[in-house]
């Protein structure tokens, strides 16, 4: 019985066996503070969101042309597909003609916030299999997060008032999307 409290200790003193009890509880702790705040924590979101949004981003977006069940074709849409471009989204822009697309590369719970972006605009989410399924209303310079609710791989921005002009509601499908070359 003795001899066990003394094995312990020696255990303890072992850089190995401290090196691995650190790792174990620092990457516990990564964990928490990633899965567990950044969904719980929206000042955490806000910090990440704005640090993305003040990285560089080149100002040449590819501009996607895409088209809808419906029939409907639109042409020369600004594309979001790096981190980068997503967080900075259309922050600042004072109009957007086409419209922008943002395209990740898997399905996702999405969030969506208008900080500094001087217009109102309307956001549309849409499925792996194209179909929109959900369509959100901004406000400018809105703090306020529109979430999609369920997994979304695209989100379209438009203009509010945009997706009823063009005849685009919830049931709509994206067929398909040509973009321009890198």
């Amino acid at each position: 019985i003795c001899m066990k409290p003394l094995m312990i200790k020696e255990k303890l003193k072992s850089p190995w066996f401290l090196f691995g009890l650190g790792f174990f509880f620092g990457a516990a702790m990564l964990f928490c503070l990633v899965l567990g705040d950044l969904k719980e924590n929206k000042n955490l979101q806000e910090q990440l969101f704005v640090a993305l949004s003040k990285a560089p981003t080149p100002n040449n977006h590819r501009r996607c042309s895409l088209e809808f069940n419906k029939g409907l074709v639109l042409q020369d849409v600004l594309l979001a597909e790096t981190k980068a471009q997503q967080a900075r989204g259309l922050t600042g822009k004072t109009s957007i003609p086409t419209g922008m697309l943002f395209s990740f590369q898997k399905e996702g719970n999405l969030m969506f916030w208008m900080k500094d972006t001087p217009m109102d605009l309307s956001v549309g989410f849409f499925d792996s299999q194209g179909l929109l399924f959900k369509i959100k209303d901004m406000q400018a310079n809105s703090t306020n997060y529109h979430f999609s609710l369920k997994k979304a791989l695209n989100a379209l921005e438009l203009e509010q008032g945009e997706f009823q002009k063009l005849g685009l509601s919830v049931g709509s499908v994206l067929i398909n999307r040509q973009c321009s070359k890198p």
